[in-house]
């Protein structure tokens, strides 16, 4: 069974954290998502779609 999210709660707490960026209390967490590559016989040939740069 999952947690309810309580999405208004996610939404404050972002708008909190943007607004400590914006004074230069908080760095932000970036994250880059690439698309899988496939070889020509269906394999995929990189595992690590996700990366995250801080």
């Amino acid at each position: 069974m999952k947690k309810e999210r309580n999405i208004g709660q996610e939404i404050l707490a972002g708008i909190k954290e943007i607004k400590e960026w914006q004074q230069g209390k908080k760095k932000l967490k970036t994250t880059y998502v690439q698309f899988p590559r496939i070889n020509k016989h269906g394999q995929l040939n990189d595992k690590n779609y996700f990366r995250s740069r801080e």
